[in-house]
């Protein structure tokens, strides 16, 4: 068994650290509180699970959402202040989304789009291949963060 922090081979104690469980090795064992030891399996017995080909969707708004929302709304002869009501958000936040000062969360963009009767999010499948050392048989913590840049 590997170690959730490092990834090295050896002895593994389970540990909170930072409030989650983890089985780390005896030299990261500093960073937490051990709870117990972990038996180590022997060969026959270990768990092989392949994270590769994951595919992950995401969501996000179509590139001209500002637009379509201030058309749509003026096509529906709604004014801001009941648009923004039926939303649930201030007035100040419909305008700025209007002008493409800002984008809502998902959840807000969906409220529109059932109010609107518009499409305003595009679905993309990012296959996600998680690169491992050829020597290491496990998963580590650091394999599964993803850096956004955006």
């Amino acid at each position: 068994m590997q170690c959730d922090i490092c990834g090295l081979k050896d002895q593994q104690y389970l540990t909170i650290i930072e409030g989650s469980t983890l089985n780390v090795c005896k030299e990261c064992v500093k960073f937490g509180k051990v709870i117990k030891s972990v038996e180590v399996l022997g060969k026959n017995n270990t768990q092989k699970s392949d994270f590769r080909g994951k595919i992950e969707i995401i969501e996000s708004v179509v590139s001209d959402f500002s637009i379509l929302v201030r058309r749509k709304r003026e096509s529906m002869k709604q004014d801001h202040k009941d648009f923004a009501s039926k939303l649930g958000i201030k007035v100040s936040i419909l305008h700025n989304i209007e002008t493409g000062q800002f984008i809502p969360d998902i959840s807000t963009v969906k409220k529109m789009e059932k109010i609107l009767n518009l499409r305003l999010t595009e679905s993309s499948a990012d296959k996600e291949e998680l690169i491992t050392n050829k020597s290491s048989k496990g998963m580590t913590i650091g394999d599964y963060i993803k850096i956004n840049r955006n």
